[in-house]
């Protein structure tokens, strides 16, 4: 639980609108659904969340609204 609260409080920081996403954890996969505003708000979320200590992987399933 600690890790999934790392990673809301690094996207919050990165000023990514984290009310669409939903952050799943198992071990250091962290698998990322939902949808941000544009492209840019989508790379920066999978970075982000890489550069968290204690993710192995991020599994981005993030989608650009109106797309």
């Amino acid at each position: 639980m600690q890790l999934h609260a790392a990673i809301m409080a690094a996207l919050r920081g990165a000023e990514i609108d984290v009310s669409k996403l939903e952050v799943i954890v198992t071990g250091g996969d962290v698998t990322l659904i939902g949808t941000v505003e544009d492209g840019p708000s989508l790379s920066l979320a999978e970075d982000t969340v890489d550069r968290v200590h204690g993710v192995n992987d991020v599994h981005n399933q993030i989608l650009v609204e109106g797309r």
